[in-house]
């Protein structure tokens, strides 16, 4: 009887300590798991605030004048906008003015 009693208890420590083995990994497995959550959060924490800086940026008066000049060409009251042709363009238009007509249809054809 003594025997069965001692065997029973053996069997039963070991199940307790395989659940225990499992119970570790799990809270290994798990911590390691919310180290990189913690990782992402602080990227999107990071993230945010830049976000958040640009967003202040965009809203202030010095963006929408910038970008008013730049990409839709306004201008304040007194201010002219002055177009001058760059160095190519008029390098280009020199070199087909001087070139005579029947020389250009010659060119063309042969």
């Amino acid at each position: 009887m003594r025997k069965i009693v001692a065997l029973l208890i053996i069997i039963g420590l070991v199940l307790i300590i395989k659940n225990m083995i499992f119970s570790i990994g799990n809270l290994i497995q798990n911590d390691k798991i919310v180290s990189s959550l913690k990782a992402k959060l602080t990227e999107k924490n990071q993230e945010n605030k830049f976000l958040q800086e640009k967003l202040f940026y965009v809203k202030s008066n010095d963006f929408v004048e910038k970008e008013a000049r730049t990409k839709l060409s306004l201008t304040k009251k007194g201010e002219f906008i002055v177009i001058m042709p760059s160095s190519e363009a008029s390098a280009k238009t020199d070199i087909i003015s001087t070139t005579p007509n029947w020389q250009k249809w010659w060119n063309l054809f042969f």
